[in-house]
């Protein structure tokens, strides 16, 4: 699915930059098409200046172009226009379901739709929308209606859009689009191999970005997406329960999450066996815990609301159980997703972005203290920029 705020510069490249401008880390990676395969040709980390950016809005444009300067270079990436995107609270996703219309009579019925969601004025949003299918009418009289259609409804507040192009343009380059990260997700990780939880078209899947500050939750059916959640429970937490455990600065606090953290090869404890853990396991339970049981809810709570959208479908047999695939600069976390499944009863796997893409990169890249000469090392980090180079690639 295209979708984005869009910029301008229609034409489709061979080759395209994502750049995933994150609260700890800026990303980049340039991808290629060569034939039908897609190269991925460079990847450059820096990192985000701290309070540069909060709830999505870029507040220090001038700090923030330096570190998408660092990324680029860091990476030898030359080209200069970017596809990137735009996270935060107050990003609203909504599928609605509408009469079947024209277009152009659409887009002025998505206004006054829009303002049922949207919790802040339109005239500071800046809001798309898409056509994703047709369902089966449901009401009326004598079948007078017998086709509606459903149409994703996207907005966001107008100066996080600002606040993102006014630091894309300070550090001297040009953004083609600026799309939303829980539509960039599926587009990086959508088109997996193998799927422990089946292979069907209609599968649920809950993509759970977890990032340094929030989680992020898109949940998806097929390939249209349903609903959206944020968690604020992230990388970041785990970092300040190790500081409070073992009395230490959060700095040291960090790097001894990368060095010695893990979930006990992925087997939740029990509160009465904690004694018997590793401190810095120990201190990490409690959060990862509270953040498996609002994975779970979500999931519970996403899973019942999507038969009201998916009318007409058969979901329990179409589907199967929801599968969680997790993405994000800290899910690398050794032993995370079999204690997420363990703890939420759902099938959860590693997100790797860079499965179907041919690896040309030959660098190395530091992603939160963490450098890697490898890029399946930092795989689930480089998710939403490598969901942008293909946004770039018109893969949808």
């Amino acid at each position: 699915m295209a979708f984005g705020f869009n910029l301008g510069f229609t034409r489709v490249p061979t080759r395209a930059v994502g750049l995933d401008i994150g609260t700890s880390a800026v990303k980049a990676v340039e991808i290629r098409r060569r034939g039908r395969t897609m190269h991925l040709v460079a990847v450059g980390t820096a990192p985000t200046p701290k309070g540069a950016i909060k709830d999505g809005v870029i507040l220090d444009p001038e700090a923030v172009a330096g570190a998408i300067r660092a990324a680029l270079d860091g990476g030898r990436i030359r080209h200069k226009e970017v596809f990137a995107a735009v996270a935060g609270q107050g990003i609203v996703v909504r599928n609605v379901i509408l009469p079947r219309m024209p277009r152009e009579e659409l887009a002025e019925v998505i206004k006054w739709e829009a303002e049922r969601y949207v919790p802040y004025s339109l005239d500071e949003a800046a809001f798309d929308f898409d056509i994703v299918r047709e369902v089966a009418a449901t009401g009326g009289t004598g079948g007078a209606r017998e086709r509606d259609m459903e149409v994703l409804i996207v907005a966001c507040p107008r100066a996080l859009v600002e606040s993102h192009v006014t630091a894309l343009s300070a550090a001297g380059v040009r953004p083609k689009v600026l799309d939303v990260q829980p539509l960039v997700l599926h587009r990086a990780l959508g088109m997996r191999r193998r799927s422990p939880a089946g292979t069907g078209p209609d599968r649920l899947v809950a993509y759970v970005d977890i990032g340094a500050g929030t989680t992020d939750i898109a949940f998806y059916r097929g390939e249209h997406l349903r609903f959206t959640r944020i968690i604020g429970t992230g990388g970041r937490n785990l970092t300040e329960a190790i500081s409070s455990a073992l009395a230490i600065s959060i700095e040291e606090a960090e790097k001894v999450k990368l060095a010695r953290g893990r979930l006990n090869a992925g087997l939740p404890v029990q509160a009465s066996n904690t004694s018997e853990v590793d401190p810095v396991e120990r201190a990490m339970i409690p959060v990862v815990k509270g953040l498996a049981a609002e994975i779970r809810r979500s999931i519970e709570y996403f899973s019942s609301e999507i038969r009201s959208i998916d009318r007409g479908a058969n979901v329990d047999e179409d589907t199967g159980r929801p599968e969680i695939i997790l993405t994000g600069g800290s899910a690398g976390l050794p032993g995370l997703p079999a204690f997420i499944e363990a703890e939420t009863g759902f099938v959860t796997a590693l997100g790797n972005p860079l499965e179907n893409l041919v690896s040309d990169w030959h660098g190395a890249a530091t992603i939160t203290g963490h450098t890697s000469a490898s890029p399946i090392e930092i795989a689930p980090s480089l998710s939403v920029a490598v969901g942008l180079g293909l946004r770039g690639l018109d893969v949808a």
